[in-house]
């Protein structure tokens, strides 16, 4: 692209973001520390464009990849999932003289299968990263840069629209995420940090086990699944630390040439185990285990999801729209929730109980489409700025399973 038509599409990117960003933060009057980054960023993306003509196609997900768009898919499903858990979260407390209903108990019973989208996040770390071969020192500079600084960044955004910059130290800072005050759904991601850290110890070993070795230490894991289940012990903190590891290896299990020998069997788990969830009462103390996230029947569900979109690969079609929420689908998980009680409601102020069930649809698209916009916005023109001097190429949240 030429220099003038760089220079005009990121300033005009950056005039939408500052107005978008003033119009719809929950607080007006407070230092706009995050238009000033921005700022920054739209010069810093300038002088990138200059150096790389792609650029600007690149952060627009323009360009095709050369991987098979199955894991795009799969985590386009998983953003959709976790934005749906939380839209009906909204919801339901507001619509109880509906409790009982038809209606009211599905979208209660979906929300608690959507819950299988964690174990397809950390899943799909396990599938694209524990196959590579690098340097551990390489691998955690790349999770710094693609994990962490955007979960520091994210996580400052929270605190800046709750206007609660004053006296903030880095050992605050730090307590306050891993306590995800402010942000409980950040909860994942430090498991997912944990799961990243022992990543390269875990290439180690795997890399020693033969495919039917493997298959064995699968058939263990579920094994040990289902026994902490049915203790109610899947919850405990140290077997929630164990339980994400393993669940990343079984996400490579699921990626191998190998297992597609097995995707009709894990379909057919998946389909009965998710159709079990949709029977249960979720809120019943005895079905804890059940509605675990490491339960037997959330892994099941989530290696059905695998299977089927591997078995349909044939079908599925390199789509921009799931290129996009892909690429950006770690910074879409992050400010969901901010956009799903500050932004998406006062535009579309739609229940996910309205329209027969339709107004969950029309929420969980409102409110990707806009957590989108914003996540664009924060990973071109703030995050970028922490990353383009330790690498050349785009920053944003796309490499957060690659």
């Amino acid at each position: 692209m030429k220099k003038s038509i760089n220079l005009t599409y990121w300033m005009a990117v950056l005039l939408i973001a500052a107005a978008f960003t003033k119009h719809f933060s929950f607080i007006q009057d407070r230092p706009n520390i995050f238009i000033d980054a921005m700022a920054l960023g739209a010069i810093c993306a300038i002088f990138t464009s200059k150096a790389d003509e792609l650029y600007v196609k690149k952060s627009l997900a323009l360009i095709k990849s050369n991987h098979t768009p199955i894991y795009d898919y799969l985590r386009t499903i998983a953003v959709i999932l976790v934005i749906g858990i939380h839209v009906i979260n909204w919801d339901l407390p507001n619509a109880t003289e509906m409790s009982g209903t038809f209606l009211y108990s599905s979208l209660d019973h979906f929300r608690y299968w959507s819950f299988v989208c964690n174990a397809l996040f950390v899943m799909l770390s396990g599938a694209l990263l524990l196959g590579k071969i690098e340097p551990a020192t390489a691998f955690y500079k790349r999770r710094v840069t693609k994990i962490a600084i955007p979960l520091v960044v994210y996580y400052l955004w929270y605190l800046w629209e709750y206007d609660e910059f004053k006296a903030l130290s880095v050992g605050k800072l730090i307590n306050l995420i891993l306590t995800q005050d402010h942000v409980p759904h950040f909860w994942l991601i430090n498991y997912l940090l944990l799961v990243y850290i022992s990543m390269p110890l875990i290439r180690i070993l795997i890399r020693k086990l033969s495919y039917k070795n493997l298959t064995i230490f699968m058939v263990l894991i579920a094994v040990a699944s289902i026994i902490g289940g049915y203790f109610n012990c899947l919850n405990v903190p140290v077997v929630k630390a164990i339980g994400w590891i393993l669940v990343s290896i079984v996400g490579y299990w699921c990626s191998k040439e190998e297992t597609r020998r097995f995707d009709y069997l894990l379909i057919a788990a998946g389909l009965i185990t998710s159709i079990f969830i949709f029977f249960i009462d979720p809120s019943a103390p005895a079905n804890e285990g059940i509605i675990s996230n490491l339960s037997i029947f959330r892994l099941l569900a989530a290696t059905g999801i695998f299977s089927l979109l591997f078995k349909i690969k044939g079908i599925l079609v390199d789509n921009l729209f799931v290129r996009l929420i892909s690429k950006y689908g770690y910074g879409i998980m992050l400010i969901h929730m901010w956009v799903l009680y500050f932004v998406s409601r006062k535009i579309v102020d739609v229940s996910s109980l309205e329209y027969r069930g339709v107004g969950l649809v029309i929420s969980i698209f409102v409110t990707l489409i806009i957590s989108l916009i914003f996540t664009y916005f924060i990973d071109n023109l703030v995050i970028n700025l922490f990353s383009i001097f330790s690498q050349p190429k785009l920053a944003s949240s796309k490499q957060m399973f690659d």
